[in-house]
């Protein structure tokens, strides 16, 4: 299965893995959101450049969220 998403290139290996994909992460506060970096199947988390140290506690920082993705045909 390969098809263009919201987040990009959705496609899938043999083992129902998600490939050959970059997500952008964003930052989601109270005053509104961020791009904080993105993720990706190879470098896994790579922040922003902008990205400063914050001792702001009111992130979703050592939060799971959970994300979807649903095939419709």
């Amino acid at each position: 299965v390969q098809v263009q998403g919201m987040t990009g290139n959705i496609q899938f290996d043999t083992y129902g893995r998600r490939t050959n994909y970059t997500i952008d992460v964003y930052e989601m506060k109270a005053a509104g959101s961020r791009k904080a970096g993105y993720w990706n199947e190879y470098e896994r988390y790579v922040p922003a450049l902008d990205q400063l140290p914050s001792n702001d506690t009111s992130s979703v920082e050592n939060r799971t969220i959970v994300v979807t993705t649903i095939l419709v045909s």
